[in-house]
């Protein structure tokens, strides 16, 4: 485990959120952020689990006595004699440790200024990916997280990555799409080209958004990574927020 504390942040937790974090203490062995949030904050996630458990039919929730936070298992069936699967009281800054070690928390980079290079390219992604289904999406976005990570790198293969996150289906197709998509980004391969009108180019940006934004645009994002992979990473991870 990494213990480096950090100071605020945002965090998701699976598809919920962003959340602030008032600090992280470095992740678990598994890559998953240990966040620390305000009672406010804590207040707001606890809603939205409920929203999602109505949604869902099923997931953990969190009840309330007084400042002592309690997680529910969401699993718990009738004849479990205690649901609880972990009590947290408040540290003396008055921050709270949720789901350490078992919730799948994600530190993500806060959004981009307007206008900046970095938001340029956050709304391209954002335009070209939203379509984009949950099993191209997800794979795409453990790669990311692994880089930033420490736990993969430019030569990560797919299949590494699917021997490596248990909790995705090994059979998706998909990682190769991830690790082709990523490479493609960090190398400037954004944009649609041709050669005597064959696409020479991984398609990521739809010509049409380049005509939208400018004609200089796609030099720009062409040179924006650099074959800076975790630099690729942060604004696939960031492209949620923007």
């Amino acid at each position: 485990m990494t213990n480096t504390t950090t100071p605020a942040a945002r965090v998701m937790l699976d598809d919920l959120g962003p959340y602030d974090a008032a600090s992280i203490a470095g992740t678990c062995p598994n890559g998953y952020a240990l966040p620390y949030f305000t009672l406010d904050t804590v207040r707001r996630l606890a809603a939205d689990l409920d929203t999602a458990r109505a949604q869902r039919g099923n997931g953990d929730t969190i009840a309330f006595d007084g400042t002592t936070v309690r997680i529910i298992d969401g699993d718990a069936g009738d004849d479990d004699a205690d649901p609880v699967m972990e009590v947290c009281h408040p540290r003396a800054d008055g921050t709270y440790a949720l789901g350490h070690g078992y919730w799948t928390w994600h530190a993500l980079p806060y959004p981009a200024e307007p206008g900046t290079v970095p938001d340029v390219v956050l709304t391209f992604l954002g335009d070209s990916m939203n379509c984009w289904s949950y099993d191209v999406t997800t794979p795409l976005d453990y790669y990311a997280r692994a880089v930033l990570d420490g736990r993969a790198d430019r030569t990560t293969t797919a299949e590494q990555l699917a021997r490596q996150c248990a909790e995705l289906d090994p059979r998706i197709y998909e990682w190769d799409l991830a690790v082709e998509v990523l490479h493609a980004l960090a190398h400037g391969r954004v944009a649609y080209e041709t050669v005597n009108g064959v696409p020479s180019d991984w398609v990521i940006f739809e010509p049409e958004l380049g005509m939208r934004e400018g004609g200089d645009v796609l030099p720009v994002l062409r040179d924006a990574f650099g074959g800076d992979f975790a630099a690729a990473a942060r604004a696939v991870l960031a492209r949620r927020l923007s």
